[in-house]
């Protein structure tokens, strides 16, 4: 041992740390697997406060289309499995899921994309399945995960309106002035379907978006009012969780551009794919949603040419033809037939009318959506959900958020 000299010492040293680094980087390896298998592991929902079947509807309320209720809902258990299978795609981290947009070239490669609005949607689609898919609420908090990690570069609590989920780091997109709502509205019903997470607290999230969210609200409606979608539960539901009237007030403040925009609309879809069309029936959708919040009292946000436009459509839209998708080769860049037609389920629903009803929702069990057209198959299962009365929204005691924690 006397014998050993500096450069000995120095290599059993060098040896020793060796091994000391191997064993530690094993170590961590273990423990990031561990998590990584503990995220991805699927683990059962809380307590369910609205298990689906939840048919809340009153029947002198809302028709139910003419089928036996066990025929609806078996219709959408496929429809969700088929959903499930195809669009919902697990992200390169643990824990994490996004539903896949489309694709867009980065550079020299192709790319899947993942836009805010179909996360949104797909939220909603976890929150309404709860009970019936006994991992809902862990697939509502991959997706919700998934909006986190992808913050926007104008807000860094709303998310990028588009991501490419291989592409790290991705670039930051400015939020989704549309979309964002919906984000918010999927938390706040995560509330009120499970009361909590192991993961995340959603009534403080709902909060921390919220406020980040009316500010560039406020000023969009100002400057560009034409560019949002007027969404009036939406701002009621808002103004009730947080207590600020602010939310009021953009309602007021577009209402009139909500009626203008029907003035000069055209009656029959282009089927164009525009963004035009896009915001037309995403219009529809929410001032459907709007009535059909009221039934019993009017809001006289369904105007006749609202009225007239949801009976042309259906008709112009519930054709074989246009919801076969089986062809479909690439993905659309705006809404297509399917998603249009989707997006008059709330409006069918206040016109009082067993015939549309039941045109609609045979349309929508017949349609055929394509692999490339998520967007298109999601709202179809929302449709099919609301038309088969599945849909409790009305039904919950909305509660004031918490103020965000301090520091």
């Amino acid at each position: 041992m006397n014998n050993l000299t500096a450069a000995d010492l120095t290599v059993i040293f060098n040896a020793v740390l060796f091994v000391i680094l191997l064993a530690a980087a094993i170590l961590l390896i273990r423990r990031i697997r561990q998590r990584r298998t503990a995220l991805n592991q699927p683990a059962n929902s809380t307590q369910v406060a609205f298990p689906f079947p939840q048919r809340q509807v009153d029947r002198e309320r809302q028709m139910l289309p003419t089928q036996p209720e066990e025929e609806l809902d078996k219709e959408i258990r496929e429809a969700y499995r088929d959903w499930l299978s195809i669009y919902l795609l697990p992200d390169a981290e643990p824990g994490r899921a996004f539903l896949r947009t489309g694709v867009a070239r980065n550079w020299m490669r192709y790319q899947v994309t993942a836009t805010s609005f179909s996360q949104a949607l797909a939220m909603l689609v976890s929150v309404l399945v709860a009970g019936e898919d006994p991992q809902a609420q862990a697939q509502f908090d991959r997706i919700l995960a998934f909006c986190l990690s992808h913050s926007s570069a104008n807000a860094p609590d709303l998310m990028s309106w588009q991501v490419m989920p291989d592409v790290v780091p991705g670039r930051r997109l400015d939020a989704d002035l549309n979309a964002e709502p919906w984000i918010a509205f999927a938390l706040l019903a995560a509330q009120a379907q499970w009361g909590r997470s192991e993961r995340f607290q959603y009534e403080i999230l709902a909060r921390r978006r919220l406020e980040a969210l009316l500010p560039l609200y406020q000023q969009a409606a100002q400057t560009e009012p034409q560019a949002l979608v007027y969404s009036p539960t939406f701002y009621q539901l808002f103004a009730q969780v947080t207590g600020d009237q602010a939310w009021k007030a953009i309602e007021i403040s577009l209402a009139a551009q909500g009626r203008a925009q029907w003035s000069g609309t055209h009656a029959i879809y282009n089927a164009d794919n525009s963004p035009e069309e896009a915001k037309i029936g995403l219009s529809i959708l929410q001032l459907g949603i709007a009535e059909l919040e009221q039934a019993g009292k009017p809001t006289g946000k369904l105007t006749r040419e609202v009225e007239k436009r949801v009976r042309e459509s259906v008709a112009q839209l519930a054709q074989a033809e246009l919801l076969d998708e089986s062809m479909l080769q690439t993905e659309p860049e705006g809404f297509t037939s399917l998603s249009l037609l989707a997006c008059c389920t709330p409006a069918v629903l206040c016109l009082n009318d067993q015939a549309l009803v039941d045109q609609q929702w045979q349309a929508l069990v017949l349609a055929k959506p394509g692999r490339h057209d998520p967007i298109g198959a999601t709202l179809r299962l929302l449709s099919l959900v609301q038309l088969s009365g599945n849909i409790w929204f009305d039904q919950v005691a909305w509660k004031e958020l918490p103020p965000l924690p301090e520091g």
